[in-house]
């Protein structure tokens, strides 16, 4: 796993405008039945934020993870009032324990844990059947994308960039039932965007092409569940 903090991308978080995001992460944790007798994961959390903002207002227990240490000394200090709910947990994400009782729901949205394929992999592990995932990754929207700019972002991710469909599908492989996938839209994250296709990387923008911030919600699948009919995502 590679721990540069160049490869992971940028997110709502990390650019301080999480607003956008915490509204569709909202929408995502109703509609995945969240409440006080869930039990969530915060893989990546960093110093807490998406984490206490869960506890508090779905009144569930969360395991925040993270693998720097002050980070989680950081959640410690400023969740105390919600010691009960809250758990700040140091581990190495490719090194999580295959645990029970499994997470009604896994995060991955604050910072990516490592390639998109193995963190969805990772979370999948972590989840009881019927479980959620909800996932943070930049996606290309448009009608092409140049390859400078494919190259550039693989580089930056170490994954390939994808398209919103393209994620599901990586979902579907992967053992779980895509649910809903939407782009946040917040002009300043985009501007972030915009500035890391610099031109003396090789990339020109493109009116046509925009990369942003998705967040995905998919359903662990059961071992025997059968495929869905047909892969049509809008």
């Amino acid at each position: 796993m590679n721990s540069n903090p160049q490869v992971f991308p940028v997110s709502p978080w990390e650019v301080g405008h999480p607003g956008a995001a915490e509204a569709v992460l909202r929408r995502m944790l109703h509609r995945a039945d969240i409440d006080e007798r869930s039990r969530v994961m915060d893989l990546g959390c960093g110093r807490g934020e998406l984490s206490m903002l869960v506890a508090r207002e779905f009144g569930c227990s969360v395991v925040g993870v993270d693998d720097d240490q002050r980070s989680l000394e950081t959640l410690r200090q400023t969740s105390q009032d919600l010691a009960n709910q809250i758990e700040a947990r140091e581990a190495r994400f490719d090194q999580l324990p295959s645990q029970a009782p499994k997470f009604d729901a896994v995060l991955i949205c604050r910072k990516l844990v490592c390639e998109f394929r193995v963190a969805a992999a990772t979370a999948r592990d972590q989840l009881m059947n019927n479980g959620h995932l909800i996932i943070g990754y930049p996606v290309w929207v448009g009608r092409f994308v140049p390859n400078a700019t494919l190259e550039l972002w693989q580089k930056r991710l170490g994954d390939p960039l994808r398209s919103p469909r393209e994620l599901l599908e990586v979902l579907s492989d992967g053992g779980f039932e895509p649910e809903a996938i939407e782009l946040v839209e917040d002009s300043a994250l985009e501007a972030e965007y915009a500035g890391r296709e610099s031109p003396d990387e090789g990339a020109r923008p493109n009116p046509a092409t925009l990369v942003r911030f998705a967040l995905a919600s998919c359903r662990r699948k059961n071992p025997d569940e059968k495929p869905p009919a047909s892969r049509h995502w809008r």
